[in-house]
């Protein structure tokens, strides 16, 4: 059972997210409801895309209806100051674009 000091908080857009330190690949955005509490997490999917022209592979997330590179995603999470809409590209020591561990993950400048 997962604790609140498992995961990570932050926004994107006014959302809010919840995702695992663990496995980054678990996110999970807040919802409303008429609960006691009004609210509850529900888990979204990473989904790989390829790119059949370049043959580049990346995994993307949507939230709110807006696809995000999920590495860029991690990235905000752990470095809140950062803003998500920069050139910058997010890079991965493995050169494994599907793998985004913070510990993967670099910032380009």
């Amino acid at each position: 059972m997962l604790i609140p000091s498992d995961y990570i908080f932050f926004s994107i857009n006014g959302v809010d997210i919840r995702m695992e330190k663990t496995n980054p690949i678990n996110i999970a955005v807040k919802r409303q409801t008429r609960s006691l509490d009004g609210s509850f997490y529900h888990q979204i999917k990473s989904t790989v895309h390829n790119n059949a022209k370049t043959g580049y592979t990346r995994r993307v997330v949507a939230i709110a209806k807006k696809q995000y590179s999920h590495s860029r995603v991690v990235f905000k999470a752990y470095h809140p100051e950062w803003d998500l809409y920069s050139d910058k590209r997010i890079g991965h020591f493995d050169y494994n674009p599907t793998n985004v561990n913070i510990n993967n993950l670099y910032c380009s400048d």
